[in-house]
């Protein structure tokens, strides 16, 4: 009887045990959300990255960006768990390199796309507007060039100047991704 319990006590302590792993590397991973003031109604927002591709691909947050000088990428500012932007939102930024501050031009807007990298250092983003609602990310940049490519013509694109209902991300083109923006939106507000 009491090597059975001696057993059922190391097989509960290592669930345990395995469990707090898995809630720490979690926590890890996981970008820092604060609370938002109680005056934000389009809690949480979340300020995300990708590599500018021209494409479609995942957003990350700033933990798991990696970038060189002479990339670009794309910022976009979040909000109601991912569905949608933040309403007024404006990004402001700045990067530190050797104990040196420099403020980085962003748009008053909550998106920005083709933002190129001029400067090893750590970048700090902060998506906010005037109803308290806010979110800050950061990201570090290594100081290695990258050799640029050979200057080609090529035409110049269209830009968007009207969005289709269906493109809810605002990117001009209506993919798989506006649709899980959709459904994202739908399961929360109706509780699913």
């Amino acid at each position: 009887m009491k090597q059975r319990f001696v057993l059922i006590s190391l097989v509960g302590l290592s669930f345990l045990l395995m469990g707090l792993y898995f809630v720490l590397e979690t926590l890890s991973q996981r970008q820092d959300i604060r609370p938002q003031a109680a005056s934000c109604n389009q809690a949480p927002v979340n300020t995300q990255f990708r590599k500018y591709t021209g494409q479609d691909t995942p957003w990350v947050d700033g933990g798991s960006l990696q970038v060189k000088v002479g990339e670009a990428i794309d910022i976009n500012c979040f909000a109601k768990n991912g569905s949608a932007l933040l309403s007024g939102g404006r990004l402001t930024g700045k990067v530190v390199l050797n104990g040196r501050t420099t403020a980085l031009q962003l748009p008053a807007a909550p998106e920005m796309r083709n933002f190129r990298i001029t400067q090893g250092g750590t970048y700090t983003i902060t998506c906010s507007n005037s109803n308290s609602c806010s979110n800050t990310d950061s990201f570090t940049v290594t100081a290695v060039m990258t050799p640029s490519p050979s200057p080609t013509v090529s035409p110049s694109p269209t830009p968007c100047t009207s969005y289709k209902i269906s493109d809810l991300n605002k990117d001009c083109q209506t993919t798989i991704e506006d649709y899980n923006i959709f459904l994202q939106d739908f399961r929360t507000q109706n509780g699913i």
